[in-house]
Order: structure tokens, then sequence, then C-alpha cells
């Protein structure tokens, strides 16, 4: 497995096959490549397993939806009382739980387990972390092409029937003053059950999820109480307000410039390591909560790196030919960045998991990782405000 190394290395990404979004199977099989997990604790959960696996067939069946919503709009009851609360200003939620369940924040997603320290995992199939809830947060246009609504989404990537051909039941529901659609259904890559509660802004949806779901299970009964403490702290913010307070990052030597988010990131302008080679790079680090029990902090990063290239050819192929991988299988579509079109990528064998953009200017490319450091909201923020500046 190839691994990048020195501040601006790739961490290696693990697949959870998550919890995060169940229904979201598509989206697993367009971007997520499976893979390993070693020692690192520099782990990101930007992949999820999801319900559905049958979301191309049987097209003329409807979800069954249960339009009668239920009433629970309990917050914090006795259940909760007592409870941790759970602040993410990068999602924009909070919740509560109990102490006994840990917060491991992850690209776009903070998943719960009984345990302070992420386990050390091998090979990453089915639910590799056992017992778990999570939150995520995705923006409905990256999900999957077409996908704009939340009807669109429901019918689409949600879909219509589990893995043994059952009809999934999506019942509207309210949690704690908010619309939810709750849908319990197979777990894709797993024996158990997944529940999944759904939750739209307009723009993004909200995952809360409980693997493996069990109604009389005291874990999916504390599952159902998190759920009710659930709550969205910003979700009109556009994304000019979201840059707020940023700071802006400018390379004289190659000509651009950006804004990043302005909390707690070190930067270090180095060469980064690919094989015998070394580019220029620049990569962002910061130390994130919760500490490991050892008294270590999980480390997040993303990275912008240069490649010398023919004036002649793209972004990709000068990467391709600086770096030495096959990125044959990989998903790419066109992105536009600073007005100049370019390549976005997902999935690079090599790395186990990826994102990245690739642009050209001039006699170089740019790489821009997303690496486990940022949102997707703020990785796109982030190519927003780049701009070459010769």
């Amino acid at each position: 497995m190839t691994t990048r190394q020195g501040i601006a290395s790739k961490p290696i990404l693990i697949m959870i096959a998550a919890v995060v979004l169940a229904g979201f199977v598509t989206y697993l099989n367009f971007t997520t490549p499976k893979g390993k997990v070693g020692n690192d604790t520099n782990v990101t959960a930007n992949t999820s397993a999801y319900v559905n696996a049958n979301t191309t067939a049987n097209t003329n069946t409807v979800a069954a939806v249960n339009t009668n919503v239920s009433t629970n709009t309990n917050t914090a009851t006795d259940a909760t009382k007592g409870w941790k609360t759970y602040a993410n200003t990068t999602l924009g939620i909070t919740l509560k739980h109990p102490s006994s369940w840990y917060p491991h924040e992850q690209t776009n997603t903070t998943i719960f387990l009984k345990t302070a320290e992420l386990p050390t995992l091998g090979a990453t199939e089915g639910y590799a972390y056992g017992t778990q809830f999570s939150v995520h947060k995705n923006s409905l246009n990256e999900i999957k092409d077409g996908v704009k609504t939340k009807e669109q989404f429901l019918k689409e990537v949600v879909g219509t029937k589990d893995l043994d051909g059952n009809i999934i039941v999506q019942e509207n529901v309210k949690r704690n003053g908010l619309d939810m659609i709750r849908v319990a259904a197979n777990a894709y890559g797993s024996d158990g059950k997944v529940l999944s509660y759904y939750v739209f802004d307009g723009k993004n949806v909200y995952t809360l999820s409980n693997y493996p779901y069990n109604a009389t299970s005291e874990d999916s009964k504390v599952f159902e109480s998190v759920v009710t403490t659930f709550a969205v702290t910003d979700p009109t913010a556009d994304l000019s307000a979201g840059q707020a307070g940023w700071k802006t990052y400018t390379n004289t030597k190659y000509g651009f410039s950006f804004k990043y988010p302005n909390d707690s990131w070190t930067l270090s302008e180095s060469k980064q390591p690919y094989g015998s080679a070394s580019y220029d790079s620049v990569g962002f680090t910061k130390k994130v909560t919760p500490t490991t029990p050892s008294g270590t902090n999980v480390v997040s990063k993303f990275i912008i790196t240069m490649f010398p290239r023919n004036e002649s050819e793209s972004a990709l192929s000068a990467y391709q030919q600086a770096v030495a991988i096959d990125l044959s299988t990989t998903t790419k579509s066109t992105i536009k960045i600073a007005g100049i079109e370019g390549t976005k990528v997902t999935g690079i064998p090599a790395f186990v998991s990826y994102n990245g953009s690739f642009i050209a200017k001039g006699s170089f490319a740019f790489e821009i990782d997303q690496g486990n450091g940022l949102s997707d909201e703020q990785y796109t923020q982030i190519l927003s405000t780049f701009t070459f500046t010769k």
C-alpha cells in the first residue's frame, strides 16, 4: 500500500462501511474503494456503506411512505439527563450523548463508539467498528449526479427495496422540532440492520444512523434518545457566510492564493515525496479532539502539490506521469477552479480512498487534495476562493 511521507503524508483512510448514510449504496459504488486500515490513528471516514443495493432496479416501484407523521417532538427527556453536549461547528450540529459513548471526528462525520480510542482494524469489510451511531453531513449535489432535492434523494439514493427485496418504508417523523425521514432496513454488506434518520435543510442532508439496529436493545434505545436532542445550528448559511474570519494563503512562487478556515491550522511548505522524486507542496495540519487515552491527538490534513508539465498535457496527465499511478479505475468529473476547467478525482487505489482536484496553468499542474481535514462543504468553499495571482 502506498502512503505519503512527512507532514504532507496521506493518512490511511478507512472504509467503515458506515452507518453514516444508510441508503447511499450508489454513492459508495461511485466514490469509495475498499482497503485496509493499519495502525495509523489518522483515520478518515469519508466513506459509507449504504442500505440499498438495487437503486437502478425496480424503477416502477415506489418506496412505501408513511404519511402519518409521528408526533414524538420530545427534546431532552429524563433519558438524556446528565448526558454530555456535543457540538461540531464544521457540520453545524449539536446533540447529547451518554458519557460512555466517545465521539471520533472524521471528514463530514462523527462516529460514536464505546471506546475512547479507534480500534486497530484489519480488512474493513462490513461494519468494522461494530456497535456505533453516527452523524454525517453531505451536500445534496455531491451525492449522486442529478440528485438536487429531498425527493430525488429519497427515490434515487435511499431507494425502494432493501437487499432482501423488502419494501423500504420511509416514515415521516418529527424530533426536537425537526422534520425527519426514518428508515430501518438491512445494512449493506452486513447481516444486521441499520436505522437512519434523514434531515434536510434545502442544500444538505444530515444522516443519523445506528448499527446494529434492534428495537429492543439498550444501545438502539439510547440512539433513539440521542435523535431527540439533535439540532442543526445554522442550516441557512451560504458559502460566503461560511468563510467569515477565514485566513488567506498566498504562494508567490507559483502564483496562487486561496482562503482556508481559521481554526488552528499549521502551515508547512515542503517537498512532497513520490517514490524517488519529490515536488513542492503546501500542507495544512491541525490536531483535533478527542485525544486518545495515551494523550496523542488525531491529526487532520489537506495538501496542495505542484507538478511540472508540458503545456500541451492536462493536469491529470502531468500528475499521472509524475507519480506513476494508474487512474483508470478512478471516478472523474469536470470541475472549474479559478475559471479554469479541471478534473475532480475520487478513489485513487494506491491511497485507499481519495478526493482531490486537478487544474493546470502555464508549466505547472496543481493537485488540491481534500485529505482528511476538510468537510465536503469546506473543500468546496476553498476551491471557490482559489485564484491565480500571475
